[in-house]
């Protein structure tokens, strides 16, 4: 949401993480530990992620376990990489995996991601947020689904001089109410 002090009034999103007060950002929603020390930021959630592909591309394949991954087609968002290599740690709850080798195919966007995989293009980390329209329509199907991704947090952020302007205070109650319907 733009400042209201700057003349665009618009609403924008990014994958990039701005400079908010530079930028004229009145509140932003992140993924992961904020590090702006001059913003007030509160978690409003966490974000639960599993492997997932095209029922097609997981018909010829015998996938038992995390070790199997290292000879399929990877689908990798660009935060989950070290270097040029598909960075995926994975737990069943007792066990932990770490998979890290060169993806197929990078994205920048989430929902680019998805759509790739639900296009058979490989294996993927999806939230599984993301994942649940694709699942319900049977475009998506979970892939060694005793495994998971680490959980990630979500923040909103605003600086401390602007949680007393009715329009933020408005933009981040209908936050914490939409986290609180999805998380349910």
């Amino acid at each position: 949401m733009r400042n209201s002090a700057q003349k665009s009034r618009s609403k924008q999103t990014t994958h990039q993480n701005v400079d908010l007060i530079g930028e004229g950002v009145d509140v932003a929603l992140r993924m992961g530990e904020p590090v702006d020390s001059e913003m007030i930021y509160r978690k409003i959630g966490t974000i639960e992620q599993r492997l997932y592909a095209a029922p097609a591309y997981c018909a010829g394949l015998a996938l038992s376990s995390p070790e199997d991954l290292m000879h399929v087609a990877l689908v990798a968002h660009r935060t989950r990489m070290r270097r040029e290599l598909a960075h995926w740690v994975l737990s069943d709850g007792n066990r932990h995996f770490t998979l890290e080798r060169p993806p197929s195919i990078v994205v920048d966007d989430p929902a680019i991601g998805e759509r790739l995989i639900s296009e058979g293009l490989g294996i993927g980390m999806l939230s599984d947020a993301l994942a649940a329209d694709g699942v319900a329509a049977g475009r998506l199907v979970p892939v060694l689904p005793e495994w998971f991704g680490p959980p990630t947090h979500v923040y909103y952020l605003y600086h401390q001089q602007l949680g007393d302007l009715p329009k933020v205070a408005e933009f981040l109650k209908a936050v914490r109410e939409t986290f609180q319907v999805r998380s349910k």
